[in-house]
Order: structure tokens, then sequence, then C-alpha cells
């Protein structure tokens, strides 16, 4: 649990400046629940006339579990 804990501020700490401005992981005040906000949000805003949103969602299954 302390090696997680010390890996996790490590990551923060080296990925903080390389991150994308949509990237929700090792990211203050971002979270799962703020992923799926951010996607409704883009969708209302695509219902206007002549706007269009696509997306493509992947999930692999074990993916953190097996790095």
């Amino acid at each position: 649990m302390v090696l997680e804990r010390l890996m996790d501020i490590e990551l923060r700490v080296i990925l903080r400046d390389t991150l994308s401005n949509v990237q929700h992981a090792y990211i203050k005040s971002r979270s799962t629940e703020t992923a799926p906000q951010e996607v409704i949000n883009l969708i209302k805003k695509s219902l206007h006339p002549n706007h269009y949103t696509m997306a493509a969602f992947l999930d692999v299954e074990g993916g953190c579990n097996n790095i």
C-alpha cells in the first residue's frame, strides 16, 4: 500500500505538465465522476444545428491489474 501511494505521488509529479487537458486520471479535482459529465456537456453543445459529435469508448478488461 505504501509503495502504491509513493508511485502515485511520483506519477502525478512526472506527468503533471505532459497530460492532455482532457485527461482525468492523475489530475487534481478530476475523477471518474467528472469524465462522464464532460462527455455529456460536449454532447449537449453538439445538439445545435450543423454540429456533430463522435465518440469512441474503450474498456480494457483488467487493464490496471495487468500493467
